[in-house]
């Protein structure tokens, strides 16, 4: 199993480094609206900014998402405000590549923390015989 998990702020309006300020980290990635995405033709509409988890891909989802959580720990009200500006959005993203269908359920406290930064929640799941067991 293999997991990326990422905290992704967009807005239409705040550019990427007004983002960085706003919530008070720094991102991994950054782009602004009308940059080309990598590795297609596309272009963004939005400004963003990233925060990856830092941990190892091999651990499980529970873990990555523990992690951000005590990376925004004590930025919680930045962040709520930040999601409240309109055309502003928070997400957590994560990607998470298995053999078979990995544990989805989430803890009360996850669920409580991404309603406290008025973020989303979003989960692709990528199931292959193909991908490597930890």
């Amino acid at each position: 199993m293999e997991n990326h998990v990422r905290l992704v702020f967009t807005s239409k309006n705040i550019r990427p480094d007004e983002i960085s300020v706003s919530i008070g980290v720094e991102g991994d990635q950054m782009w602004a609206a009308g940059d080309k995405r990598s590795k297609t033709d596309l272009l963004e509409t939005e400004n963003g900014l990233v925060v990856e988890s830092k941990l190892a891909k091999n651990l499980d989802l529970m873990t990555h998402i523990e992690w951000m959580i005590r990376t925004f720990n004590g930025l919680e009200d930045k962040l709520l405000s930040f999601s409240e500006i309109p055309e502003c959005e928070i997400q957590l993203t994560c990607a998470v590549y298995s053999n078979g269908a990995p544990p989805l359920n989430f803890e009360k406290f996850i669920t409580h923390w991404l309603g406290c930064i008025g973020a989303s929640l979003d989960i692709d799941l990528y199931v292959s015989s193909s991908i490597t067991k930890n």
